[in-house]
């Protein structure tokens, strides 16, 4: 099953009333899933408890001595293939928006390249906004785990206090790039290949997260809001930026029947619908 913010069904040609419903209050219910995390979030226990495996005979399951040594491997690394990875879809896009005649089968990659790359900077981007202004502490800062601070959240201090505290750890940085990788799936390829890669894209998150965690510095809460806050930024791209031939499914990919692209020899017959399979008609 595809993502399903890009969901469709146009064995008919239409779209059904149910899927455009999805898509449109799509964006909304990850916002409103973000909005309980950060509710969830000033619920010390819930995420006290998350943290217990990360945090056995008062030491962390991964310690400051083994970031160290494997920083560039586990921490960096994955950075830069991400930074790598979106600066490569721009120059895709920018080189799609130039293709010549000879290059026609670029001009489907255009858009969604873009698309994908934008979301790979907007998302680290908003996360980091809220890490400047959130003022929650890791756990790392934390009395429970040997810090110096209370364990309040963010609504907690607001009500308290009237404002955030001076901590930078919510939502979680360094799992956003992971995250944004689920704009991947905005790409024209397979509907097998959107769901890898949206998967890949979540995996990486989750993996990146949990590294964080492991080392103290985020809660599970943290990850979770910034999951949910990818997942809406991936759904508006695709709700602003609709698949722009409907048959194809996103962004009218190359192994369309219909796509214009396609040498003559592999095009639908004129007098064909859409909804019949080419195999079937021919027969």
């Amino acid at each position: 099953m595809m993502p399903w913010f890009q969901s469709t069904d146009w064995n008919t040609g239409i779209m059904t009333k149910r899927l455009l419903n999805r898509r449109k209050s799509g964006p909304l219910v990850f916002l409103l899933a973000t909005a309980l995390c950060v509710m969830l979030e000033s619920v010390p226990a819930f995420d006290e408890f998350a943290q217990r495996p990360f945090f056995q005979g008062g030491s962390w399951a991964i310690s400051g001595s083994f970031h160290a040594r494997h920083k560039l491997m586990l921490y960096t690394g994955p950075k830069i293939l991400i930074a790598c990875t979106g600066f490569s879809l721009l120059v895709i896009a920018i080189w799609a928006s130039f293709a010549g005649p000879r290059r026609k089968r670029l001009l489907p990659w255009r858009r969604p390249a873009l698309l994908a790359a934008a979301a790979l900077a907007i998302v680290p981007s908003a996360v980091g906004l809220g890490k400047a202004y959130s003022g929650i502490y890791g756990p790392v800062d934390l009395v429970p785990y040997g810090g110096r601070h209370e364990h309040v959240g963010l609504v907690s201090q607001l009500v308290r206090f009237g404002k955030p505290a001076g901590g930078r750890s919510f939502p979680a940085g360094h799992a956003s790039g992971g995250f944004a990788l689920m704009a991947l799936s905005l790409l024209p390829a397979s509907r097998r290949g959107k769901r890898l890669l949206f998967f890949a894209g979540m995996a990486a998150g989750w993996g990146m997260g949990t590294y964080q965690m492991a080392r103290g510095e985020h809660f599970v809460t943290h990850t979770l809001t910034t999951m949910f806050l990818a997942l809406a930024a991936v759904a508006i791209l695709s709700r602003a930026f609709p698949a722009k031939n409907p048959r194809c499914g996103s962004y009218g990919r190359p192994s369309c029947p219909d796509d214009p692209l396609l040498p003559e020899s592999e095009r639908r017959p004129q007098d064909v619908p859409p909804g019949v399979p080419l195999r079937s008609s021919r027969t």
